[in-house]
């Protein structure tokens, strides 16, 4: 068994933590002795809740999430501290979407390694809430939940296309508090496509399908949001048709979502 890997703490040297105003202080304030490890968080698949990757670690300390992975295990420090650095930008790219009071830094192991950490208030998913909603037969509940998915899921295309922003969309990665969205995933990239958009959009309504009018919903604001928003510069960029056409899809209710989306594309692009 992988030992564990070093927990974050705030006596790191300068430059392995940020933000560098405050981040050494959030660090101070988390109760790292009481961090427990969410085992059941890793290697997630289907409609469960939690990270897809199966070298996560995620812990929840007391309102604070703090999360790494065997693939930002560094054997030098140097190496590490070009990864932070790397993840800050990406970070700071998400602009509203990035969850406050985020801190990024580097724990030196006992055995000579660095670890990244990335560490945030602890926030309930939308795959989270949906599972809920399921579970608890809420209905609106798990209609509000795909409708922000929704809406989150154009902004990703609009990031992608305007700003060369890519966000791994699923709802594992987004959180919705109060008035305020968020992506909590470290997976931020540089580009224009998002080749897995359109099966990100089409399987919320496979996985649902026997929620009919909670995809319902969905599917119309997705719909209404492609056509207000998208002009045809962006859908080319994008490369949506194709990706939308290259999903595949198992429900009728999916297929029907497909034909609406592209309809959406054609009545709506602009430019």
């Amino acid at each position: 068994m992988e030992p564990l890997p070093p927990l974050p703490s705030a006596d790191v040297p300068s430059g392995l933590v940020w933000p560098s105003a405050n981040g050494r202080e959030i660090l101070q304030r988390i109760p790292v002795d009481d961090a427990v490890l969410h085992t059941e968080l890793v290697g997630r698949s289907g409609t469960a809740d939690g990270s897809g990757r199966s070298d996560a670690y995620i812990y929840e300390a007391g309102i604070w999430c703090l999360k790494t992975a065997a693939r930002r295990r560094f054997l030098d420090a140097d190496e590490a501290r070009d990864a932070l650095l790397r993840l800050v930008r990406h970070k700071i790219l998400l602009g509203d979407l990035l969850v406050q009071n985020t801190v990024l830094t580097v724990q030196h192991g006992p055995t000579g390694d660095f670890w990244l950490w990335t560490v945030t208030p602890w926030l309930t998913t939308l795959r989270g809430s949906m599972t809920y909603a399921v579970h608890r037969k809420d209905g609106a509940e798990l209609e509000r939940s795909l409708v922000i998915f929704g809406e989150l899921a154009v902004r990703a295309l609009l990031l992608a296309s305007r700003a060369n922003v890519l966000l791994d969309v699923h709802p594992s990665n987004f959180a919705s508090l109060r008035d305020r969205c968020y992506y909590l995933d470290d997976d931020i990239a540089r580009g224009s496509r998002l080749p897995a958009v359109g099966f990100a959009l089409l399987r919320r309504v496979d996985e649902y399908a026997e929620w009919p009018a909670a995809t319902t919903a969905y599917v119309n604001v997705v719909a209404a949001a492609l056509a207000e928003h998208l002009d045809q510069e962006d859908i080319e960029r994008l490369d949506l048709r194709r990706a939308l056409q290259d999903a595949i899809v198992r429900s009728p209710a999916a297929l029907a979502a497909r034909v609406r989306f592209l309809e959406a594309l054609s009545s709506g692009a602009r430019g």
